[in-house]
């Protein structure tokens, strides 16, 4: 049985990804096709492990979403600082 979640997050890995690679290499466009495809092995553990798996990912991409966001906040917050003091040192405010 297979999860499509975990499915989805395994053919999405770089680890399937370089298999995808190596598998359309030596054409002179490299299409990946239903061949390719079939050609790719991947890990199948039980379904429960699936699942497990899946909520680990799900949990780690949730915390890599909210420090991309704070992240940009924090950019944005510093362009802000930057503009305003460049307003205020060409304006005379500095001196």
């Amino acid at each position: 049985m297979l999860n499509k979640d975990y499915l989805y997050q395994i053919l999405g890995s770089s680890v399937t990804y370089d298999q995808f690679e190596r598998q359309a290499r030596g054409g002179v466009v490299n299409n990946l096709n239903s061949n390719i495809v079939a050609k790719v092995k991947i890990p199948l553990p039980p379904p429960k492990e699936q699942k497990r798996i899946v909520a680990t990912l799900d949990k780690a991409f949730e915390g890599l979403a909210r420090a991309r966001s704070n992240t940009e906040a924090k950019l944005r917050d510093i362009d802000d600082l930057q503009q305003s003091l460049l307003h205020r040192a060409f304006s005379g405010e500095l001196a």
